[in-house]
């Protein structure tokens, strides 16, 4: 397995529990319900520049069966249940779950942001796919433009001609949009020794997406 492939395995081990709640154009959905109906769905993200975009998210989907999750908490009460990989945008960029710690802080949403409604025209060529009767999908490169044939759990960036994606290390210039976010501090990190069935899904060009508690309004932007 290439440098890159191992990668990406590393990430799509990713995961949230089934309950929680996705920031869809369509108003807010669970993971669960979202892999039950097994559609695809688009979805708020952010760019490399901190700007909000709609992308969509691919093939919504129960990804492991009783796996250990961890729960974080905001200072605002918000949790967020989470495999120990899963990454939140923090002020430093996008950190795993598992190595945050008290005080650190994490980008959230505004109430009074303006959210987009459509796909840019130039990332709907990456929106769209081809399926195979092998059970794959044929997608396009989003840095080679290249079409390839991959499984779903891979990313939408492919290898040929030398091309790769440090996807771990993707900073987000918040303050140049600072009127549309602000931070919430981490007030506890737990590890429970909980197992559940754990949800992903696949977000085009952007790779991240954006959950909400709605217990405490808090929405609170993920990596996918």
């Amino acid at each position: 397995m290439n440098e890159l492939n191992s990668t990406i395995s590393n990430v799509s081990g990713c995961c949230v529990t089934g309950e929680t709640k996705l920031m869809t154009v369509d108003g807010i959905k669970t993971f669960k319900e979202l892999a039950d109906i097994n559609d695809d769905v688009n979805v708020y993200c952010l760019d490399v520049d901190g700007n909000l975009k709609v992308s969509k998210m691919f093939h919504p989907r129960l990804s492991g069966y009783n796996i250990e999750v961890m729960k974080v908490v905001l200072d605002d009460d918000t949790e967020l249940n989470v495999t120990t990989n899963h990454m939140f945008l923090t002020k430093n960029g996008y950190v795993m779950a598992g190595d945050l710690y008290e005080d650190d802080e994490i980008v959230v949403i505004k109430y009074t942001a303006e959210l987009p409604t459509d796909i840019d025209e130039k990332d709907k060529q990456f929106t769209e796919y081809t399926g195979t009767k092998k059970g794959t999908v044929i997608k396009k490169c989003e840095v080679s433009g290249d079409e390839f044939e991959c499984i779903w759990e891979e990313r939408e960036v492919c290898s040929k001609n030398g091309y790769e994606a440090d996807l771990y290390n993707i900073k987000t210039k918040i303050s140049t949009v600072s009127d549309n976010y602000e931070y919430k501090t981490v007030k506890s990190v737990e590890f429970p020794g909980r197992r559940e069935n754990v949800y992903n899904g696949t977000v085009a060009v952007y790779h991240n997406y954006f959950t909400i508690d709605e217990k405490t309004g808090t929405i609170v932007n993920q990596f996918n």
